[in-house]
């Protein structure tokens, strides 16, 4: 089945072809914190095809879809749900099939029971699997450890919070891509970018590669919560990677919400609440330890404190944009609400991505992350691609 946006090339089911006509949605989900591709794929069952296959999951779902950038994906599934979903007229039926990746169901089924003795953490890794695409860990932290029965994703994703690279200050995650990749790569280096493209918001052209479609704010650090008796008082750190500390802050916000005040100096902080909570990355104060002996909880909390501000965008489909890449909002063209596109533009990472086709149209949902504030491409000398021309 072609169309202007992509064309499924191949669809069958355990070496049983399907007739690509019959597909109405297909599905593929990605996250920065799950170890595995998953898709739903919603298909005529013109065929009767619950009564020709005798389906009792397990089944290898094989996918194969070029988009019109020519990006090509080319993936084997194992099915793990399978239901009926019957129209109103209750004649015609739609099947649902999800599944998951087929390596990554590998890896978390497969068991280790092994002793590690002084290791590097990458060493480890790729004992375990050397198809995955690996950051090297700290030389400096050996390791001792025991690895008691656990799947091969729960050792990965294990080492992934007590790891951490001298190359880029951070520590790990462990997650797959919609090319198939395994990725066990730093926080930090997500945001390392030699070149990323720009995307402009409603965009006159909607088909424009790098048009965003919808933005929404989904979740912001809230630092006025649990008021009462109108004292507006709140302890926050803003972690600062370059420095590698932590700076912690008491403050007021006064009744009418347009100062902030350092309760320790009494100098006014901020008078822009949203564009102060940028900086603030967590309600409890954390302070900065030796990577190499701080505890695994401990990191952990640390490591998803940038997560603390994100945001949604609709865009157009485009298999080349993946999970874990950056991308820069180019907002200088929206005339409304400026204040608010400053504080959103800049460079943002994909945290969760949904690719979404139907109906003969290819769309991306996707939930960015970052850390930091970028009001322009200037931030960024000569690595931003495709800005707007107006300033």
């Amino acid at each position: 089945m072609k169309n202007n946006f992509y064309e499924i090339i191949e669809l069958s089911l355990s070496d049983y072809p399907l007739d690509v006509t019959g597909v109405r949605k297909i599905i593929f989900y990605n996250s920065i914190e799950s170890t595995g591709t998953v898709v739903e794929m919603y298909y005529n069952d013109i065929s009767s095809l619950v009564d020709t296959l005798p389906i009792m999951g397990g089944e290898t779902l094989k996918i194969n879809i070029v988009d019109q950038y020519q990006n090509e994906i080319d993936l084997e599934f194992v099915l793990t749900d399978f239901s009926h979903i019957y129209q109103k007229d209750g004649l015609h039926s739609v099947v649902k099939f999800k599944a998951i990746e087929k390596k990554s169901l590998l890896l978390s089924t497969e068991r280790i029971n092994k002793y590690w003795e002084q290791t590097t953490i990458s060493t480890i890794i790729e004992e375990i699997d050397d198809t995955i695409e690996i950051e090297q860990t700290s030389n400096k932290q050996i390791v001792d450890i025991l690895i008691p029965g656990w799947s091969k994703t729960k050792t990965i994703s294990y080492l992934s919070n007590i790891a951490f690279s001298d190359t880029y200050g951070s520590y790990y995650l462990f997650f797959q891509t919609i090319e198939g990749k395994m990725l066990f790569i730093p926080i930090n280096k997500m945001f390392d970018i030699n070149e990323v493209n720009a995307y402009q918001l409603n965009n006159r052209n909607p088909y424009y590669r790098y048009n965003i479609h919808e933005m929404d704010v989904t979740r912001n650090v809230d630092v006025i919560s649990n008021m009462y008796d109108n004292v507006f008082e709140k302890e926050y750190v803003t972690y600062i990677p370059d420095m590698k500390t932590t700076i912690t802050k008491n403050i007021n916000l006064t009744d009418t919400m347009n100062d902030v005040i350092d309760l320790e100096s009494g100098s006014i902080i901020g008078n822009d609440l949203e564009q102060l909570s940028q900086n603030i990355k967590t309600h409890e104060a954390i302070p900065f330890y030796d990577p190499l002996s701080i505890e695994p909880q401990t990191k952990n909390q640390i490591q998803y404190n940038i997560f603390q501000k994100e945001i949604e965008v609709l865009l157009n489909g485009d298999f080349g944009v993946k999970v874990g890449d950056v991308l820069f909002l180019d907002l200088k063209d929206i005339r409304q609400h400026t204040e608010q596109n400053k504080i959103r533009a800049g460079c943002w990472a994909i945290k969760n991505i949904a690719y979404h086709i139907s109906d003969g149209d290819f769309k991306i949902k996707a939930r960015l992350v970052r850390e930091s504030i970028y009001e322009s491409e200037k931030d960024y000398p000569g690595k931003i691609l495709n800005v707007s021309i107006s300033n």
